[in-house]
């Protein structure tokens, strides 16, 4: 249901737009330019890879490149200009064109040379057009690298907080026996915990948190982000239309109720530690995330569930342990 750009029913929404602009490798660029060369297509590729590690860095790499081709590109003085001595055909002589004769293969061949200048210019454009709409990468204060995605006018992580400190660098206590987690509650201290206390769990679904961590003044989000309010859910909420399998990684969820990841959000089903007793709850099932927003003696948390596509905001005690998502400042 809904309507563009949020009807993940149509080809043209914007969700499907960019999910296979995330998801998807970049067509050939002979598909478009055939007369460009294997090794050029091959810088290319390496401009717009996906893999960080094997992507060009910079521009000065790009033009580094280019220099120590085989096919000669000479760059002298980059700001006055670039010659381009090898023709992209292997013919000495230029063709004769008879005008009343149907041009040749060969001819064809030669009116397709591309100036150097229009090739780097198209590469750069696709490379680009490429960083400004894939997901781009950050650090919080331990270096763990995240995602981002843009849901409507918000940007928010693509994947859950994983941070060990605050902001200021101070560490945030881990409350790994059931009786440090509620005793932190006692004392109103945040405190944070992987599900079941087991590192693997941290990799996958990012640590659990209570609200006195979220909203401590030394900072929880990393530089240049803030934990969310409620009204701040309420909208993704609304530009999503309300359908939580939008906001489900493509894993998560059963029967009609699995995730389609439209939005880019990447939920997983991360579970929750309860406040009371200290114990771990649904994971796989459930995923809770806290906002800045308070009622009394409890927090707003958007919540999504493995078997119904609602997006619940409901208020919980602030002894909970829920993760954590960032929304850009």
């Amino acid at each position: 249901a809904g309507r563009l750009p949020y009807d993940k029913s149509s080809d043209t929404s914007e969700f499907n737009l960019m999910n296979q602009i995330v998801n998807q490798e970049l067509p050939d660029p002979r598909k478009f330019y055939p007369a460009i060369p294997e090794w050029l297509v091959s810088i290319i590729k390496k401009a717009i890879t996906k893999d960080k590690k094997d992507r060009i860095k910079n521009c000065q790499e790009f033009v580094e490149l280019l220099k120590n081709e085989p096919k000669k590109i000479e760059v002298q003085d980059l700001d006055k200009r670039i010659n381009y001595e090898e023709p992209l055909t292997k013919f000495k002589e230029p063709v004769k064109v008879n005008r009343d004769e149907e041009p040749s293969v060969e001819q064809s061949r030669v009116k397709q040379k591309i100036p150097i200048r229009t090739i780097i210019f198209i590469v750069c454009l696709i490379t680009l057009i490429y960083f400004v709409l894939i997901k781009e990468k950050f650090q919080d204060q331990d270096e763990n690298s995240f995602s981002s995605v843009k849901i409507g006018n918000q940007i928010w992580m693509a994947k859950n907080l994983n941070e060990s400190s605050y902001r200021n660098g101070d560490v945030i206590p881990e409350a790994r026996s059931n009786d440090d987690w509620i005793k932190a509650n006692e004392e109103m201290k945040g405190v944070w915990c992987y599900y079941n206390n087991e590192p693997t769990n941290g990799k996958k679904y990012g640590k659990l948190y209570n609200w006195y961590a979220v909203v401590d003044r030394r900072g929880l989000a990393p530089e240049g982000w803030h934990i969310p309010t409620a009204e701040e859910f309420q909208i993704l909420k609304t530009k999503v239309n309300n359908d939580g399998n939008t906001l489900k990684e493509i894993s998560q969820g059963v029967d009609s109720d699995v995730g389609t990841n439209t939005s880019g959000f990447s939920t997983l089903m991360a579970g929750e530690r309860f406040w009371e007793n200290g114990r771990f709850y649904n994971l796989g099932d459930f995923t809770g995330y806290w906002s800045l927003t308070k009622k009394s003696n409890s927090s707003y948390v958007l919540e999504l569930s493995s078997r119904d596509n609602r997006i619940d905001i409901f208020d919980y005690d602030m002894g909970y342990g829920y993760s954590v998502r960032c929304v850009k400042d």
